[in-house]
């Protein structure tokens, strides 16, 4: 920094496009943000608040999982504590997953250069989230007509990062001291899946006959 520079001087990075911020608030002081990047800053702040309640509630999940592990005269109070919290922690998923089908439809509806030039983090970020398989049934649902990068992109696995915790079988007699039986690794339970989400979506928005494809309407 120049001798005298005061730290208000200092032309800040706009978070949202990576461009110099030149415009000032009301106090004369540099905006931490474009006015036009607005709309796109509170969607990516209220974005993390999600991922942040869906990590508290992971945390919860993994503690109640890590419980039933050793649990013996308790079980049965560990599994439905860990079913309430896994329920909750499922409705959020599935929320999340329509939502992130609903971004990927909007991108290839509005930004199709963006995402045929597959550059945006958030975009990479999206792509992961939903699998490859999931990015071509959308990119199929909606006529897709662009590149598929994600195909080549080595952290986009094939079924994504969206899967469903699912409820545990809860132990009739509270006092068994035989041990739990019940599969801690492959908890039952309806999956979260794209195709899912998209006649989530379908019912939701869809302006055409049952037989179409699409398109849904931006909402």
């Amino acid at each position: 920094m120049w001798k005298g520079m005061d730290e208000h001087d200092i032309i800040p990075v706009c978070p949202v496009c990576g461009q110099p911020v030149r415009q000032r608030d009301a106090s004369g002081a540099y905006r931490g943000w474009h006015v036009q990047c607005d709309s796109r800053m509170r969607a990516a702040m209220d974005a993390k608040r999600r991922a942040r309640q869906a990590e508290e509630l992971d945390e919860r999940l993994r503690y109640w999982s890590a419980m039933l592990t050793d649990a013996t005269g308790d079980i049965r109070v560990s599994v439905i504590d860990r079913n309430t919290v896994a329920a909750e922690r499922d409705h959020w998923a599935a929320v999340l997953t329509v939502e992130r089908c609903r971004q990927a439809i909007l991108a290839m509806r509005m930004t199709p250069d963006e995402v045929n030039r597959y550059r945006d983090p958030w975009l990479r970020r999206l792509c992961a989230d939903i699998g490859r398989d999931g990015m071509d049934l959308i990119a199929d649902r909606v006529g897709w007509s662009g590149a598929r990068p994600w195909r080549r992109d080595p952290a986009t696995a094939r079924d994504g990062t969206l899967h469903a915790a699912g409820q545990l079988p809860v132990p009739a007699d509270p006092d068994t001291r035989e041990g739990y039986r019940g599969d801690l690794e492959r908890s039952p339970g309806a999956a979260l899946t794209v195709m899912g989400a998209l006649d989530h979506i379908w019912k939701e928005d869809n302006t055409g006959t049952p037989g179409e494809p699409g398109p849904w309407r931006l909402r």
